[in-house]
């Protein structure tokens, strides 16, 4: 009897699985998520290896490679949705099988861990923090592990037979510079005394998102950052030399900004907390997996 109910539930389990493959890029904004998948579209790289190449290459139909707010808008163009979509994706009976999720993970520990979450969690999340969660509370580990595991946990993802992550990687100063020249457009960035508060923000953000991708099943796990000497890495292995010069990357740009947080005192401080960033992320991943 116990045999033919496993059965049966495996049954259920495997007609459950109506599409095929969930390719993620998730990081911090400022991180260059955007960027590295444009440009992995234009120059053919192999951003999630070549086993599911060919995957990738079917999320982008449009050209020039660009993202849409709408959901209505996303579905025209191409298979690339943000992560805010979590739920249209899910009611949409026509979702393309194969998609690409963009997953901010400052916006997730904000507000879409909360908006995905079962009603249990969202009370659990109520009782924690207000909603949007602040700034402050951000920093806090429960309420970001929360707020990540609640996303993850959304039905949608059990629909998919395989997953892959891929976590852009980076150090909260290249986020917060890229995410402020953004917002400012080449306007004057004064010194800001949100770095350190960013820098915690990040480093709790990164540290529940490393602790939870196990969720998924994931069938492929992948990190990618973008080296010293200007080339793609994906899992330490250089996918795209030139990376920097083949976009057409400005280095006096960046330069300019972070001439704010040139300090000493600053460059301590930011080699201290980088340096535990990256302890968190590998610690959590190996204790998971």
């Amino acid at each position: 009897m116990a045999k033919e109910k496993h059965e049966v539930q495996k049954k259920i389990s495997r007609a459950q699985k109506d599409l095929e493959t969930c390719l993620i890029i998730a990081g911090s904004s400022g991180a260059g998520k955007s960027t590295i998948v444009k440009y992995s579209h234009a120059l053919d790289i192999k951003l999630y290896g070549k086993e599911f190449h060919d995957v990738f290459k079917k999320t982008w139909t449009e050209s020039p490679y660009q993202e849409f707010n709408r959901y209505s808008e996303a579905t025209l163009n191409g298979s690339t949705f943000e992560g805010r979509l979590l739920g249209e994706l899910h009611s949409d009976k026509a979702v393309p099988k194969n998609i690409l999720l963009h997953i901010d993970l400052k916006l997730l520990t904000t507000i879409l861990g909360y908006r995905a979450a079962s009603a249990n969690n969202k009370r659990k999340i109520k009782s924690l923090t207000k909603v949007p969660v602040p700034r402050k509370n951000r920093v806090d580990p429960k309420i970001c592990d929360l707020m990540v595991s609640s996303f993850l946990e959304h039905k949608f993802f059990s629909r998919f037979k395989r997953i892959v992550i891929n976590t852009v990687v980076t150090d909260y100063k290249t986020s917060y510079l890229q995410k402020k020249q953004r917002r400012y457009q080449g306007k004057k960035i004064k010194s800001s005394t949100r770095l350190k508060t960013y820098a915690s923000e990040h480093r709790a953000m990164y540290k529940a998102w490393n602790e939870n991708i196990y969720r998924l099943k994931p069938s492929k796990i992948i990190f990618t950052s973008v080296g010293k000497d200007g080339g793609l890495y994906s899992n330490n292995q250089c996918i795209c030399t030139d990376w920097t010069t083949k976009i057409g990357h400005k280095k006096s740009r960046s330069s300019k900004l972070s001439k704010v947080f040139n300090t000493n005192r600053g460059k301590k401080a930011l080699k201290k907390l980088y340096t535990a960033t990256l302890l968190d992320l590998f610690k959590g991943i190996k204790r998971k997996l």
